[in-house]
């Protein structure tokens, strides 16, 4: 059995179920519900290569629809793609850039901001970027999951972009997908954020 398959019994019977998560609006994607969670420190982004049904709902979206619904297809980065250097030169120790792809997802309709292309199939630059961060707080091991969203956010050559930003934290990964909370805006002020489900369909 897959690492991911020990961490839950799949997705949907997760979200499904009322422990753990929550529903909001009668607009959001009906199978997608809020996950109430926290990665576990021994989580990884490893095996998360393959295609989803992505569906993004808003908790805070002007002007905007409450959901958006696209595929997103991920790919296992090669060993040199896996880490990336910062403007000394120096890489982050415990940071892994696992995976790339796309998605064809409308950020519009819930007023996310669009960093560039989200379906540029590029490694040097994909639309969506996976980071994981592996590190120590307060003495405790801790990990978190980011899917980075834009291709101009997620250029190799870039050591620093500050134009807005688009991302999904990881808070539960299971054999049948994985979800989380999302955010959205410039600087250090949001301008959207809200909820998401990633659900397998495919290799």
């Amino acid at each position: 059995m897959s690492r991911l398959a020990t961490l839950g019994l799949g997705l949907s019977a997760v979200c499904l179920s009322v422990a753990g998560c929550r529903a909001h609006g009668a607009s959001a994607d009906s199978q997608c519900l809020e996950v109430d969670a926290k990665l576990p420190a021994d989580a990884t982004a490893d095996g998360l290569e393959g295609e989803y049904r992505l569906t993004l709902v808003a908790a805070r979206s002007p002007d905007a629809r409450t959901s958006v619904t696209g595929s997103m297809v991920l790919r296992a980065n090669d060993p040199a793609h896996l880490v990336r250097a910062t403007a000394d030169g120096t890489t982050i120790p415990g940071v892994r850039y696992t995976h790339y792809g796309w998605t064809d997802l409308d950020l519009d309709d819930v007023g996310a901001l669009e960093i560039g292309s989200l379906g540029s199939t590029d490694p040097d630059e994909p639309g969506v970027l996976v980071i994981e961060n592996r590190q120590t707080r307060d003495g405790s091991p801790y990990v978190s999951i980011t899917l980075r969203f834009g291709s101009l956010a997620n250029r190799l050559s870039a050591s620093r972009f500050d134009e807005g930003f688009t991302a999904l934290y990881a808070g539960q990964i299971t054999s049948g997908g994985f979800a989380g909370t999302w955010a959205s805006g410039e600087g250090r002020g949001r301008v959207a954020e809200g909820y998401f489900c990633a659900t397998r369909t495919g290799s």
